[in-house]
């Protein structure tokens, strides 16, 4: 079983807002309970994750948010890296945004300084980009599940890039600053996210990306939590841009 957040980026009907609007639950068997957090609180039950996205997901205006998981009885499968941190461990789980088929690489954002997490967590600009540069520094594992190191290669991996040299400094300094949007995939990309894109060489892995058996990157950690003084996001202004036909 599975706990999620629905974070809406863009509110198309002016009804809900934007951030998190709604909590849910994906239970083993694939059903989808959706809880609303608006003034008018509501619960729907869908047939799947796919069903509810189908309403709810407004061409990927929408994104689910995992938080942390419980033991299932079957669970999908991820693809993983990981960092070690002292302490206490946790995860984050993002969907696959795109493939290359005949080059057997997928691509997903690994981190977005612009999603709330299902804690009403966010990370800062600055962290995802020291994340990311750490990680191809003195990483670069790929592993299944967060347990098996998989026959895989790390690619690509790039932070997306802010409208001005001063919306990226004032980003992170923790300023008002503007960010780019783009389409990218199935998924939505910010100025400031990290994507990483993996060629997967082991052919059993590779045969469950393409049934979709295999559908994330689970970014995985262990450290302690400890309360501190809640900064809250910047403002900030959202600049569409189209992403690039081929």
């Amino acid at each position: 079983m599975k706990t999620f957040t629905l974070n809406r980026v863009v509110d198309e009907t002016g009804v809900s807002g934007t951030g998190n609007v709604a909590q849910g639950v994906v239970f083993d068997d694939g059903t989808c309970v959706l809880r609303w957090l608006t003034a008018t609180p509501g619960t729907t039950v869908f047939a799947s994750v796919e069903a509810m996205l189908e309403v709810h997901g407004h061409g990927g205006k929408t994104k689910m948010v995992y938080g942390a998981e419980r033991p299932a009885t079957k669970r999908s499968d991820s693809l993983t890296k990981t960092r070690r941190f002292p302490g206490r461990g946790g995860k984050r789980e993002t969907s696959i945004a795109k493939l290359d088929r005949e080059r057997q690489i997928v691509y997903g954002v690994v981190l977005d300084p612009y999603i709330v997490d299902a804690h009403d967590d966010w990370i800062s600009p600055r962290e995802v980009e020291l994340t990311a540069h750490g990680y191809m520094e003195r990483a670069r594992r790929v592993r299944l599940q967060h347990q098996v190191d998989l026959s895989a290669v790390v690619v690509e991996s790039f932070v997306f890039w802010y409208p001005t040299p001063d919306d990226y400094a004032a980003a992170v300094d923790g300023r008002p600053h503007r960010i780019w949007k783009m389409q990218f995939g199935n998924d939505l990309i910010h100025s400031g996210a990290w994507v990483l894109g993996v060629r997967v060489l082991d052919p059993t892995a590779w045969a469950k990306v393409l049934s979709g058996e295999l559908g994330a990157y689970s970014i995985g950690g262990f450290g302690v939590r400890t309360e501190i003084e809640r900064v809250p996001m910047p403002e900030v202004e959202v600049l569409t841009i189209e992403a690039p036909t081929s």
